[in-house]
């Protein structure tokens, strides 16, 4: 009887460690907020080879108009290292059919909110 025992608790005690293992990687990640200061326009500079040769003070127009729509326009951020860890793990999940998260994906609201 105490073979079967012992027998029983590897298995139960493996999968007691995968589940927190889980767990720990499903967990949302505390968002900090990267920016600390102020952001000044006077301090700002255009990163090397980010600014379009036509963006020359001699093409300026002056101000759009608020109601002006802007198109091909993108901002793009980089997730800090936490971020970016939960995210391939909740990737992984999603496609594991023996997670809890297997085809369970997330709204652009609930992606915004969690790795955004």
């Amino acid at each position: 009887m105490r073979k079967f025992c012992n027998l029983l608790s590897v298995p139960f005690s493996l999968l007691l460690g995968v589940s927190g293992l889980f767990q720990v990687s499903q967990a949302q990640v505390v968002l900090q907020d990267r920016i600390t200061q102020p952001v000044e326009s006077s301090s700002m500079s255009p990163l090397t080879g980010s600014l379009h040769p036509m963006a020359r003070a001699e093409f300026d127009q002056g101000l759009a108009d608020n109601s002006k729509v802007v198109q091909g326009m993108s901002i793009n951020f980089k997730r800090s290292a936490a971020q970016e860890a939960s995210l391939q793990a909740l990737l992984k999940a999603q496609q594991d059919p023996g997670s809890p998260s297997f085809h369970k994906w997330l709204t652009p609201a609930e992606f915004g909110q969690q790795f955004g």
